[in-house]
């Protein structure tokens, strides 16, 4: 009896979907309970449900509203003239693809700010750069963290020492043993600086990768409950109908029914923003034509 789902509404459209459907559930009770086919109180029943409905479509219509309005100051429109039809798409999450190198996180504003600090405070960290920026696969098999990125932040503490060393002969001319330290601790400041920036986006990807591997997971688990739920709807409306049960048990089936559609909603949101969140921590997305492996962007 499972039917596939092929369309993804958003939140929004399943509520006014549903309230379509309460409405007429509540014109079909008042018919029969004139004809004297049923109680009244299978008339009020409906009428609750109905109103429940409504009063969510009211909250998410509420919470919506917020979110266009972000969206116009950011388009620099105002909020008045500015809005988004709540339609249902199709479209996923785009897949991530195994084998992302760390060196795409070089993008990032706050790693090539921090290295430009390093830079700065040595001439000779050209040379040394190279081995100084781990390089690893990010992501493994299905585009999840890879093994690499799991054990990274428990690497020894001598991986961050690879940099270049300040000695003496730098500040021979007349330099001061005071000017010597002082320049050496500005060095250690700004390789503190750029390990920790690097550390703190290896951080963001693993975050966001854990993220939609549990999203995922999670979305097919609530797919299968959301099938579920719809066939049991089915088969209590249908009982229902032949008089061998209340319109309580519809009730209650399109009910849950209704809380997995919306939470199959909901996730496909999550992992968006999950997804979004990966691009952003890559400094970027992944599709860059001198990245090995990767596809140019089309």
């Amino acid at each position: 009896m499972h039917q596939p789902i092929k369309d993804h509404p958003n939140e929004k459209v399943v509520i006014e979907a549903t309230i379509a459907l309460r409405k007429d559930a509540l014109q079909l009770q008042e018919t029969r309970n004139q004809a004297g086919l049923i109680n009244e109180v299978d008339v009020t029943r409906a009428r609750t449900e109905l109103a429940n409905v409504e009063a969510e479509l009211h909250a998410i219509t509420r919470n919506r509203a917020q979110v266009e309005h972000a969206l116009a100051m950011l388009c620099g429109q105002p909020p008045g003239y500015f809005s988004v039809a709540a339609t249902a798409s199709n479209n996923l999450p785009p897949e991530v693809p195994a084998g992302l190198p760390s060196a795409l996180l070089q993008r990032r504003p706050d790693i090539v700010e921090a290295e430009q600090l390093l830079q700065a405070s040595s001439a000779r960290i050209g040379v040394a750069k190279a081995a100084f920026f781990p390089t690893i696969k990010l992501t493994g098999a299905a585009g999840l963290a890879s093994a690499d990125l799991g054990t990274f932040l428990n690497w020894p503490r001598k991986v961050w020492s690879v940099g270049p060393s300040i000695s003496a002969p730098i500040f021979e001319g007349g330099r001061n043993r005071a000017n010597l330290k002082a320049t050496e601790a500005r060095y250690e400041q700004s390789v503190a600086s750029y390990r920790g920036s690097i550390l703190n986006a290896f951080r963001e990807v693993e975050d966001a990768l854990s993220d939609l591997s549990s999203l995922l997971s999670q979305s097919a688990a609530v797919n299968r409950a959301l099938l579920s739920s719809r066939d049991t709807a089915a088969l209590a409306n249908e009982r229902y109908q032949r008089g061998l049960s209340s319109y309580l048990d519809v009730g209650d089936a399109q009910r849950a029914a209704l809380q997995a559609e919306r939470e199959e909603t909901q996730l496909r949101g999550q992992r968006a923003i999950s997804t979004i969140l990966l691009a952003k921590a890559l400094g970027g997305g992944w599709e860059r034509a001198d990245a090995p492996g990767l596809s140019k962007p089309k």
